[in-house]
């Protein structure tokens, strides 16, 4: 088969890998938040940008001179990237992984490429060795002045025109800088010489072991271990992090144990690659799993000879909630038994690992709790914000605030509750669909007479309702010295509300003239209801009447209904719901009863206080 064919086959599924990444990654990695808030104009600009970025990158993957080797190697190297994704969202599908402990370092050689292109960017230290391939940028001044680029040739030298030839290959970066500007100064009094190294040559080594896609790879000059593994696609689930030999001439000359770099933070960076140099990652030792009170809960590769206090530095040391503790628990597993140890933290360093064993770190975590704050305003001598202790009561908070002002309206006081807010809710809710589904079912039934637009109503209702979270409780100081029961316990974020007297009464809901008049003791329900012009035609003639206090009681308008005498007082609400009909005999407002008083209680909250 030709190379385009190959190519034309893999084509798709090189686009699929990069639209995965584009979906991965923001645009231009620049936060989201930022991009919303630019010009459209603007974001237009950055896409088009973006899409030629990928467009390049497409063509230095697909160019003529792919052979059919690269392009299988590309495909491999696709699906490495597709398995890390899937790992990434779903931990699970990892072979014979566990969800809750994951093996230490795997997630170091994760991240995605977006190109198979070596990097070839001149950021070096002056340590960097200079070799055949490496290109200067030379800049002269003094008798002449002028820029040469150029390239170390196979004899590991460069010719610096009108000046002669110098032997780089093998001098680190800082003796080449000041070779070429001495023989410079040299050759050519009064000139000078500046040397930076423009790029760097492309190696190749070899990768082998166990990694996911062992091979020969074309590399930056300046590359080390880690980014050759990383090349690669990391470790396999066999590959040790503790053992990773780069071998030269068929000689190791480094071993390196990455877990001086992923516990420690501790690596040798300057340490850079040759052409023709092998990396080789050995198989794991064996695993112990360590979790419980730890920083790093997981599971660790250990070496022969290693001991408990070696694993526990590993995964970061024990954490605060082991704290208090003096010993941890060793579940060891043999081929014919298991035993749980009880290791005393004194004999960490004398308990070798072996191969099956469990580490277990007895912790204890408190639930934090903050202090209880709550909030009375209004009319006492002291509105604030006040911390209280377990079990304070209402009586004992009104006393640290310094008591009622003689202008608080005690009877109208109100104590806001946010747990009751959330029961509100729930029952008003549960209700609300217990109720449609009753109306459904009974809608075009004999003997009823509610039409399609109570279930309106009643939307728009419950909509209306703000869940106030209103609890009765008696402000009245001297009664509850006289009854200790009524002293209801606060609770913590509970708000308080002292209003002061507001001589008003308010009529809500149906009424011809719905309206807020001068409270008149000698005034009773009906004359009231006559003020605002009597009930509309929509209106049901139970009417809700609410307390300053919260308590709710009803009143029959009906002239021919026997009604109670029922008490009005300043901040009273005379509340008219509307009638829609009745279902099988029952009044619709009864039926919606606890929705339409929730309502009321709350526009009693909000009306009769004065904040």
């Amino acid at each position: 088969m030709s190379n385009s064919k190959y190519i034309t086959v893999f084509i798709p599924l090189i686009l699929i890998s990069f639209n995965i990444k584009s979906q991965e990654r923001p645009l231009l990695d620049f936060d989201e938040d930022f991009l919303a808030g630019l010009p459209e104009s603007s974001r237009e600009q950055l896409e088009v940008n973006e899409n030629t970025q990928e467009d390049e990158k497409l063509k230095q993957l697909f160019n003529a001179d792919a052979s059919i080797k690269n392009t299988k190697q590309i495909l491999k190297n696709l699906r490495d990237q597709i398995d890390n994704i899937e790992k990434t969202i779903d931990p699970e599908s990892v072979e014979g992984g566990d969800s809750k402990l994951e093996v230490f370092g795997s997630y170091f050689f994760q991240n995605i490429q977006s190109t198979f292109m070596p990097v070839n960017v001149a950021n070096i230290s002056d340590d960097y060795y200079l070799d055949v391939g490496d290109e200067l940028d030379i800049l002269l001044t003094g008798r002449s002045n002028k820029t040469m680029s150029q390239v170390i040739n196979r004899d590991g030298s460069i010719l610096i025109q009108g000046i002669g030839k110098v032997n780089l290959a093998g001098k680190s970066f800082a003796e080449a800088q000041n070779l070429i500007s001495a023989y410079v100064e040299s050759v050519s009094i009064g000139s000078k010489a500046y040397v930076s190294l423009s790029k760097l040559r492309d190696i190749q080594v070899l990768i082998t072991g166990a990694v996911k896609a062992p091979g020969i790879y074309t590399v930056s000059g300046s590359s080390n271990i880690l980014g050759a593994i990383n090349n690669a696609g990391g470790m396999r689930k066999n590959g040790s992090f503790r053992r990773v030999d780069l071998l030269r001439k068929g000689e190791v000359i480094n071993s390196v144990d990455l877990y001086d770099l992923i516990a420690f933070g501790k690596y040798d960076a300057e340490q850079t690659l040759k052409s023709g140099d092998t990396i080789f990652v050995h198989p794991v030792t064996f695993h112990v799993s360590i979790s419980g009170g730890i920083n790093t809960p997981g599971i660790f590769e250990i070496r022969k000879g290693e001991t408990i206090k070696d694993a526990i530095n590993f995964a970061g040391g024990f954490n605060q909630g082991h704290f208090g503790y003096d010993y941890l628990k060793l579940e060891r597993m043999s081929l014919g038994s298991f035993e749980t140890i009880k290791v005393d933290l004194k004999n960490l360093n004398k308990v070798e690992l072996m191969p099956r064993d469990i580490l277990k770190i007895p912790h204890f975590y408190p639930h934090n709790s903050s202090l209880k704050q709550i909030t009375i305003e209004g009319e006492v001598q002291k509105p604030g914000t006040y911390f209280i202790e377990e079990g304070e009561s209402l009586s004992q908070l009104i006393s640290r605030a310094g008591g009622y002002k003689p202008s608080a309206y005690i009877y109208g006081s109100a104590l806001f509750r946010k747990t009751s807010a959330m029961q509100e809710k729930f029952f008003a809710q549960r209700n609300y669909s217990d109720t449609v589904a009753y109306i459904i079912s009974n809608i075009g039934k004999p003997n009823t007479s509610v039409g399609s637009d109570a279930l309106q109503f009643l939307a728009e209702e419950v909509k209306a309702k703000d869940f106030a979270g209103r609890v009765i409780a008696n402000f009245n100081i001297n009664k509850i010295k006289n009854n200790p029961a009524e002293d209801l316990l606060l609770e913590s974020d509970d708000r308080i509300v002292i209003p002061n007297m507001n001589k008003v009464l308010y009529m809500f809901g149906d009424f011809m003239n719905p309206m807020t008049v001068t409270y008149d003791a000698s005034m009773s329900v009906n004359d009231y209801i006559s003020m605002s012009g009597g009930l509309k035609d929509s209106a049901n003639t139970k009417l809700l009447i609410i307390d300053p206090d919260g308590k709710t009681s009803i009143f029959n308008a009906n002239r021919w209904a026997f009604s109670s005498k029922v008490n009005l007082y300043p901040g009273s609400i005379i509340y008219a719901t509307r009638d829609i009909g009745e279902l099988n005999g029952i009044v619709y407002a009864s039926a919606v009863a606890p929705i339409l008083s929730s309502v009321a209680l709350s526009l009693a909250s909000l009306n009769a206080i004065n904040d």
